[in-house]
């Protein structure tokens, strides 16, 4: 089977005699054969009370019925008993499966999207519904996808070379992230299922409640503002697409630079707290508005998205000292600071 590269599959069977012992079965197969068996069922009881199975990839459990030799049975769910040990050897399934498919990621999303592209192995997906807010009642779907892999496009490339300016930046977006854009029936349930089955936390644009106003671009913010003081601030047509990407980005900065948290007592957290203690930057009307809910995380995050995007839109000079040490801090860590919604280059690839 090794010469010729067959696979093999190990069926235990007699598990309901006396000594059947399932897991001893897996040692073996690994200290004997020093393979790496992937368990796709778990026993449900032993010896005389044996009942049934686990499948870890439906992660349903499977019982016979009384004296039916295993002809009859029912599918429902895993006992609670055996809740965390399937879930753990459902986690070891995936984590064993991608490792031996690098494309998994790809062909599930190719399935799953109507558009799908790739920038080095991050992954940018849509589904092909038109947004509901936006300037222009002829935008699609595909024309927001469209937008997005521009966006990221520019953002990773500000000297538009054509090549990633920091190919480690690249590679955590592709290594713990995966980008979406589509309705939220559609985005909350692939938030969970992705990261469960892939391990990449899903961004997204939830084109049905966030604006895609493609009418806005850095040449016409109509930055009325003379100081950023409320968490408030949005330029009057935003296009909420820009946001998410650029959150993306930073998500990605914070994994491979973790010193660049969101965290209260992190640098980023200290700069928008003092802001907020010199009473020159306020979220408690959006907390309030949130009924409580607006968490620090979330404010540090927007915080820096606003300063960003005030300094792109070339109104710097408005910033605070606070506001500036962040901005400075962005720069120093790399973070994109420019943003091109032309840009022309093909550094993506169109999967699908």
């Amino acid at each position: 089977a090794n010469r010729y590269e067959v696979p093999r599959i190990c069926f235990i069977n007699k598990m309901d005699r006396v000594g059947a012992d399932m897991f001893r079965t897996v040692d073996m197969i690994q200290d004997r054969l020093g393979a790496v068996p992937l368990v796709l069922q778990l026993p449900i009881g032993f010896e005389a009370d044996y009942l049934g199975v686990v499948d870890l990839v439906t992660m349903q459990a499977i019982t016979w019925e009384d004296g039916g030799l295993g002809a009859e049975f029912t599918v429902g769910e895993t006992p609670a008993e055996l809740a965390d040990q399937a879930a753990d050897y459902h986690g070891r399934l995936v984590e064993l499966a991608v490792e031996q498919d690098d494309d998994a990621l790809e062909a599930y999303l190719r399935h799953t999207f109507a558009h799908v592209a790739r920038i080095e192995d991050f992954f940018i997906a849509a589904g092909d519904r038109k947004p509901k807010e936006t300037d222009s009642p002829s935008a699609t779907g595909k024309e927001v996808f469209d937008t997005a892999v521009r966006l990221f496009e520019s953002l990773l490339d500000q000297d538009e070379d054509g090549v990633v300016d920091r190919p480690p930046l690249v590679a955590a977006l592709a290594k713990y992230l995966v980008f979406v854009i589509d309705y939220t029936d559609v985005t909350d349930k692939e938030e969970e299922k992705i990261q469960s089955q892939y391990g990449n936390y899903v961004m997204t644009m939830k084109s049905d409640i966030w604006p895609y106003m493609p009418s806005f671009n850095t040449g016409n913010c109509d930055l009325t503002l003379t100081k950023l003081n409320t968490s408030m601030w949005r330029p009057e047509t935003y296009n909420a697409l820009w946001e998410e990407c650029f959150h993306t980005v930073t998500e990605a900065q914070n994994r491979i630079d973790p010193s660049f948290s969101f965290e209260p007592g992190s640098v980023l957290g200290a700069y928008m707290q003092a802001d907020i203690s010199a009473g020159t930057y306020n979220i408690s009307e959006q907390n309030n508005m949130e009924g409580g809910n607006y968490d620090f995380i979330t404010a540090v995050n927007e915080y820096m998205h606003q300063i960003w995007l005030i300094n792109a839109c070339g109104g710097s000079e408005i910033l605070n000292v606070h506001q500036r040490a962040v901005l400075t801090l962005m720069g120093t860590v790399g973070v994109p600071l420019t943003i091109n919604i032309d840009y022309a280059l093909d550094l993506a690839e169109m999967v699908k």
